[in-house]
């Protein structure tokens, strides 16, 4: 992952996760993937753990993460995947109940993002939560289009005011583009949408008998691809440029995504056909007229 990259892509804020690898790879890789690419220019952030439970952490604890570390959102988990650990509901409990904590101790949203898999039911434990009252905002699923009956779910989960994430480099029924028209027509409200790029995530390629054959990563441009066929649609050009930026920041609880006084000024210009122009991030011009002007270290 490398700062042009994320440039060339018109990315102004990268949120960093982990996947299904908490064995070689550790929060603490991410932390300083994080930490370099904010030095080189980037904004980040990033979710503590993995697709695995009980959670593994920089400091020692969830709580602890997300009140100390300005750039943890909250956590990362995988549910109904033949991946993920299969906790409990009293286990996600209590993750849910650190990350809501610690985000009043630290002025933060707190957000328990939420690979989800293929599996039966992927909502049931989801809902036991919110039947026992924690509240929808710290729940955010992702992947959510990757099959038919997971996208109905979701639906039902966003009109009840949760976010759902649509993975725009692949992970779906159908295109990204098309599961986002699939949404509005349901009547999911437009803020409720997300579109993330899962860019430089693993995309594993499994045989008929869950035998694994093959490995790619995510392209971290997708969602820029992405854009221009979601306006072909028929989706209005501020309702799909805001599921990319100002829905994903209200999701997390950060003041990015819009363009006011007093806001970071972080911007994409694009032209007439929505091909990328020229980025800016903080104020620093990274990308003008189609040409990178910034490097990353060992680029």
């Amino acid at each position: 992952m490398t700062l042009r990259k994320l440039i060339e892509a018109g990315t102004t804020t990268a949120i960093g996760v982990m996947g299904t690898d908490g064995i070689s790879r550790s929060p603490r890789d991410l932390y300083a993937k994080a930490a370099g690419l904010r030095v080189e220019g980037l904004n980040t952030f990033m979710h503590t753990g993995s697709y695995e439970v009980p959670t593994k952490t920089l400091t020692g604890c969830i709580r602890d993460d997300i009140t100390f570390l300005p750039c943890v959102l909250g956590v990362k988990i995988a549910l109904a995947d033949h991946r993920c650990s299969f906790p409990t509901t009293e286990e996600l409990s209590r993750i849910v109940s650190d990350i809501r904590i610690a985000g009043m101790l630290s002025g933060k949203r707190g957000v328990l993002h939420i690979h989800m898999g293929d599996l039966a039911d992927p909502f049931a434990q989801i809902n036991e939560l919110l039947n026992m009252g924690l509240p929808i905002h710290h729940f955010s699923p992702t992947h959510v289009a990757r099959n038919e009956h997971l996208f109905k779910d979701t639906l039902a989960f966003a009109r009840k005011g949760g976010y759902m994430d649509i993975t725009s480099g692949g992970s779906c029924f159908e295109t990204a583009e098309q599961a986002v028209r699939y949404a509005l027509e349901a009547d999911v409200n437009p803020a409720r949408i997300t579109i993330s790029s899962d860019g430089n995530g693993s995309l594993p390629k499994f045989n008929d008998t869950g035998k694994l054959v093959g490995m790619a990563a995510a392209d971290v441009n997708s969602n820029l691809m992405m854009l221009p066929k979601m306006i072909d649609l028929g989706i209005q050009p501020e309702i799909a440029i805001a599921m990319m930026s100002a829905n994903v920041a209200d999701s997390l609880g950060i003041k990015k995504g819009r363009l006011h006084e007093g806001a970071d000024a972080d911007l994409c210009i694009f032209n007439d056909d929505f091909t990328l122009d020229s980025v800016i991030v903080n104020g620093r011009t990274m990308m003008l007229h189609g040409e990178v002007l910034v490097q990353g270290n060992y680029e």
